[in-house]
């Protein structure tokens, strides 16, 4: 399994004249090397190659095999990682004001009240302006609509948006939610 702290370094390599729109990224870890190689023709930001090298040159043993846990280490790979591109490519941008951009798996340690009161004053934004909510706010951030039902699930479960109307898009922002955006300058 990926613990916390196993990647030990990053290195990043450049296109070359042989692959010019392939960039890869290599995370050095105690057991070995894992390569996680981008095309920049791919609409999204998964890996089109993963390769993984020994220590010392020494074989992958099937008990290894079975602890590489590729998902963590792309993702611990990406957080450590400074290179901008090596960012892009894990879908995070460091320097976005939008939590699920800036950190779009934020692990065990969840989200802040703040990120979903954000989303929440959003939604109850949009519905002053049209009855499709969701495809508003899909088409302005770019997340899908089963992501943003569950973000606004999750506001309203942490009290911050009330419920709405069975079947039907609404709900105002609570008295939590406003004070949350008030303390952080967001009202």
């Amino acid at each position: 399994m990926a613990t916390r702290d196993e990647v030990e370094s990053i290195q990043y390599l450049p296109p070359t004249s042989d692959e010019p729109v392939r960039h890869r990224f290599v995370a050095t870890t105690k057991w070995g090397e894992v390569t996680f190689a981008y095309d920049t023709r791919t609409p999204n930001a998964d890996p089109v190659e993963i390769s993984i090298r020994p220590v010392d040159d020494a074989t992958l043993s099937p008990e290894a095999l079975r602890r590489v846990r590729l998902a963590g280490l792309r993702s611990q790979t990406a957080k450590k990682s400074t290179h901008p591109l090596v960012k892009w490519m894990a879908a995070i941008d460091p320097n976005a004001t939008e939590p699920w951009l800036a950190d779009p798996r934020p692990g065990r340690r969840g989200r802040e009240d703040h990120d979903y009161a954000i989303w929440a004053r959003r939604y109850v934004d949009a519905l002053e302006e049209t009855p499709h909510v969701i495809k508003k706010l899909r088409n302005e951030h770019h997340l899908s609509e089963s992501a943003i039902r569950a973000i606004l699930n999750r506001a309203r479960d942490r009290g911050l948006l009330t419920k709405s109307p069975q079947g039907r898009a609404g709900g105002i922002l609570t008295k939590k939610a406003t004070n949350i955006l008030n303390a952080n300058g967001d009202l």
